[in-house]
């Protein structure tokens, strides 16, 4: 006697579709137990609902990678894509007092340097952006005239690999012509295509260098009259937000992609 064996196969979109399912099973769980005011069993819903929540990041991440690996160019589909969406959460208060759970989403940037590593690419240029940190700090530090001292710790203790301290970038870009030279070097170990020129078809522009010197410092939270620089996976977000408006320049299809500023607006009286 033969049994018929049908087989089944998972697709990264079921395991998106199963996640979604497991986070509003959690969501509602977790707003019956608010609504009824169990503190005791809101705690253990809210950690089931933290839980589904990361795994459907990491299945939705598995999608997106697995969408762009079949395009013709991945590396730059991954850049073009740009960013998914993820489920989240928010608590609905009155008066300070949870009355309800609804869904939310935030947006995640596509993390280059894992995609590259799925799709079995170079990983290479992470080095050659984590040198660019260390010499963009150095930049910031004399830029605002600290003690030499400062300078000569960034100099031989930043925080970086071995293989990237090695990195030959030139020397600290101090004028515009410098950085924009130093930063097209980097974008070019990233995604290239010869122009016939030997150039790269994807140029820097000065809105390039504006939008990464704003966005590479913030604020020190713990010391006064200090600037802290971003961290080297924090600079790699903002080389992909780079890259995705320089591929989308000359667009006449799509139209071409820009930078943006928000900020707090006043309510409308």
């Amino acid at each position: 006697m033969t049994e018929n064996i049908t087989k089944t196969t998972s697709t990264p979109t079921d395991a998106v579709n199963k996640a979604y399912a497991a986070f509003e099973a959690a969501r509602q769980a977790y707003d019956i137990s608010i609504r009824g005011n169990d503190l005791h069993q809101a705690e253990k819903d809210l950690d089931a609902l933290k839980k589904a929540e990361k795994q459907y990041a990491i299945d939705m991440q598995a999608k997106v990678f697995a969408e762009c690996k079949a395009s013709p160019d991945p590396l730059k589909a991954a850049i073009e894509k740009h960013y998914y969406s993820v489920v989240s959460h928010k608590v609905n208060r009155k008066d300070g007092i949870p009355i309800g759970v609804v869904e939310d989403s935030r947006i995640k940037r596509i993390d280059l340097v894992a995609f590259c590593q799925s799709a079995g690419l170079s990983t290479e240029w992470a080095h050659t952006v984590e040198r660019c940190n260390q010499l963009l700090t150095i930049k910031t530090a004399q830029d605002m005239t600290v003690k030499k001292e400062v300078v000569d710790r960034i100099k031989t203790t930043f925080f970086m690999k071995d293989i990237s301290r090695q990195i030959d970038l030139g020397e600290t870009p101090m004028s515009k012509t410098a950085l924009t030279k130093m930063i097209q070097k980097v974008i070019d170990t990233i995604l290239y295509a010869d122009n016939g020129n030997g150039q790269n078809v994807y140029r820097v522009f000065a809105s390039d260098i504006k939008y990464l010197l704003n966005a590479f410092t913030k604020l020190d939270g713990k010391n006064v009259n200090t600037i802290q620089t971003v961290k080297t996976a924090t600079l790699h977000g903002i080389f992909l937000d780079m890259l995705n408006v320089i591929i989308s320049r000359g667009d006449k299809v799509n139209g071409e992609r820009t930078y943006g500023v928000s900020f707090r607006e006043a309510k409308a009286k």
